[in-house]
């Protein structure tokens, strides 16, 4: 008896979730699954289409590469059999190609990172920026629009950030599906150049959050909108901490009271800035 009572039960909430139009769904699955209120979004600026091909032109490009740098070892190999030598312009090719793959990510084409690597912990400001609802996207466009939003948000932090003259770069952490890292370096700069990009970097931080707010990413009759966000600090883990701790309490609290921070400037950046202005 429970058991065809709890059958009719989901029956009826499928029966439910079908009735609702798939708009209407993806809307509220998207934004309330991440506490953000739809109406704080901005205008939307351009929609995007998706090709539904995931991870396309860079999967070949990556696979051309591995392919070139094996025929160069091989190569090497067969003119060692045949001359008693190694030709050590093709291993070193193969090893340069090797080398770039292994630190390389497939997706986005961003070179990857050790999360807080010490070495760059003390001369760097750290830009963590972390897409907020993911899983929706995947479940309102299918994994492969999902990447392409992704890989999206990647060239728009690359616009946005990477700059000879802020020195800055984006990485992708290793092992973080939709998290990216900007490091923008401040190693021997004076107080207050490290001022002036700490400054920038909120600024730039702001604008690449807003642009990828204002995007319409389309797939088949469903529509979806991305949102992410960023901390700023001069400690990594720091940064990755008030990120986490504003998601978390973006969901708690819901739309109650205030719209959503997809900035958060770090107490130490603050602290910063506060002295440079007195």
């Amino acid at each position: 008896m429970q058991l065809k009572h709890l059958h009719e039960s989901n029956r009826q909430h499928l029966l439910l979730e079908i009735s609702i139009s798939g708009r209407l769904r993806n809307l509220f699955n998207k934004f309330v699954g991440a506490g953000i209120d739809p109406k704080d979004l901005p205008q939307p600026s351009e929609e995007i289409v998706l090709a539904g091909k995931g991870l396309g032109g860079d999967v070949v490009e990556y696979e051309e590469r591995l392919k070139e740098a094996e025929n160069l070892t091989r190569e090497a190999e067969e003119d060692y059999r045949r001359q008693g030598k190694w030709s050590q312009d093709k291993l070193d090719r193969a090893h340069q190609i090797y080398k770039w793959l292994a630190d390389v990510n497939v997706l986005t084409g961003l070179r990857e990172k050790s999360y807080g690597a010490r070495e760059s912990q003390a001369d760097h400001l750290h830009v963590v920026a972390d897409m907020d609802n993911l899983k929706f996207l995947n479940s309102a466009l299918g994994h492969k629009g999902a990447n392409e939003v992704i890989k999206k948000f990647a060239a728009i932090l690359q616009k946005h950030f990477e700059t000879q003259a802020f020195q800055s770069k984006v990485y992708r952490p290793h092992g973080k599906g939709d998290e990216f890292v900007v490091l923008v370096n401040i190693h021997e700069d004076p107080p207050g150049v490290v001022s002036k990009k700490a400054m920038w970097a909120i600024e730039q931080a702001q604008k690449a959050t807003d642009e990828l707010a204002s995007l319409v990413f389309v797939k088949d009759e469903d529509k979806a909108r991305a949102t992410a966000t960023v901390g700023v600090s001069f400690d990594a883990e720091l940064a990755d901490r008030l990120v986490d701790a504003e998601k978390q309490k973006r969901r708690k609290v819901r739309f109650k009271d205030q719209p959503a921070k997809h900035v958060i400037i770090a107490p130490d950046v603050e602290k910063h800035l506060r002295e440079m202005t007195r």
